[in-house]
C-alpha cells in the first residue's frame, strides 16, 4: 500500500489492533517517509455506503445555535469559521462539503452567507433541499457535474474520511475560483498530544497484552495526520497557507465533568484537561486543527 499523502510505498505495521467490520478485517499502516498512519485495506463503495447510512447525519438541523461558544463535538465555534469565510468579502460564494445535517449551513445563511451545501447520501441531500428551500444541496457526484465555481469550500471533519486525499483535494480544487480558500478543520490523530498518545499507547498494550484482541468499529477515519504531514499535503496540492492553527481538545474523553459517570471516565476527564492546558506551552501540540490556504 502506498502513503495516502506522500505516495512513499515503505509502511510498516503500526502497532494497532485488527478492526473487524462488515465482514472484513481493516489493519493501520505508518508511513515511515511522513508518519501518516492510514487504514488498510481502504474502504469499499459498499463499506461506504453501510459506514455513512442516511441515520448517520441524524437528520436534518436548522437549529440556531450560540456562534461564540464551540459547540459539543465541534472543533472550532461558527465565529472561527465565519470570520474566514469573511477574509474573501461579504459577497463571497461559498459551499459545505460534507455538510452533514445542514445546521452549519443553515447557520451562515443567518448570518447573510451565500452558501450551498454537499454530502454523500442522496437521500440525505434530499431531506436537506426540503427543509433548508433557501439554499441548494447536492450530491457528490452532481457537485462536480455542476458548472458552479466557489470562493471558499469548506471542509468541516470531512478530510479524514477521504479514501483518496490527493486525488478529492486536486478535485476541490477545480471547484475553487481564482485564489479561493480551502477552509479544513478537524483531527490530528496522529499528532503530538496527551490525549492522542494515551489513546494509542491504551490499544498498543491491548493488543501486546492479548494478541487477539480486536475492535469492530466503522473505520470512517481512514488516516491518521500529524502537523508536519498535513502541512506538505496541503501544500503539494498547491495551496498557500494563509491560516494554520493547532489546539487540543478533550475528545474522545469527556469534555465536561458531567459527563463522567464513572471513575474511568473522571480520569480520562482529567487527562483532557491536562492536555488542554499542555496546548497553550507547546510548539504545534494538539489533536485538533484549523486551516486556510489559498489556490495558486
Amino acid at each position: 500500500m502506498a502513503c495516502l499523502f506522500c505516495g512513499s510505498k515503505t509502511v510498516q505495521d503500526s502497532g494497532l489492533p485488527l478492526n473487524r467490520y462488515n465482514s472484513k478485517v481493516f489493519t493501520c499502516l505508518t508511513c515511515t517517509g511522513c508518519g501518516l498512519i492510514m487504514v488498510d485495506p481502504i474502504p469499499s463503495r459498499d463499506d461506504l455506503e453501510k459506514m455513512y447510512p442516511p441515520s448517520y447525519q441524524q437528520g436534518v438541523s436548522k437549529a440556531k445555535i450560540d456562534s461564540h461558544k464551540k459547540q459539543p463535538g465541534l472543533r472550532f465555534s461558527y465565529d472561527r469559521l465565519f470570520a474566514l469565510i469573511r477574509l474573501k468579502g461579504t459577497a463571497a460564494k461559498v459551499v459545505d462539503f460534507g455538510c452533514g445535517n445542514g445546521q452549519f449551513v443553515s447557520n451562515a445563511l443567518e448570518q447573510n452567507i451565500a452558501i450551498e451545501g454537499v454530502e454523500f447520501n442522496a437521500t440525505q441531500v434530499e431531506a436537506l433541499n426540503v427543509s433548508i428551500p433557501e439554499t441548494r444541496f447536492y450530491t457528490v457526484d452532481a457537485f462536480f457535474e455542476s458548472a458552479q465555481r466557489y470562493d471558499v469550500i469548506v471542509l468541516s471533519n470531512v478530510l479524514e474520511h477521504f479514501t483518496e486525499p490527493v486525488e478529492m483535494g486536486k478535485a476541490l480544487l477545480g471547484k475553487l475560483n481564482s485564489n479561493g480558500v480551502l477552509l479544513v478543520e478537524g483531527p490530528l490523530e496522529g499528532n503530538k498530544s496527551l490525549v492522542n498518545a494515551v489513546k494509542w499507547l491504551y490499544l498498543r498494550i491491548r493488543k501486546r497484552l492479548h494478541r487477539s484482541y480486536e475492535t469492530s468499529h466503522a473505520p470512517t477515519h481512514i488516516f491518521y495526520s500529524n502537523y508536519d504531514n498535513q502541512i506538505r499535503f496541503f501544500e503539494q496540492l498547491g495551496l498557500k497557507t494563509v491560516h494554520y492553527q493547532t489546539t487540543e481538545n478533550s475528545w474522545p474523553y469527556p469534555e465536561t465533568i458531567k459527563g463522567c459517570k464513572t471513575p474511568g471516565l473522571f480520569l480520562k476527564y482529567l487527562i483532557g484537561l491536562f492536555s488542554k492546558g499542555l496546548a497553550f506551552f507547546t510548539v504545534r501540540y494538539g489533536n485538533t486543527f484549523i486551516y486556510a490556504g489559498e489556490k495558486r
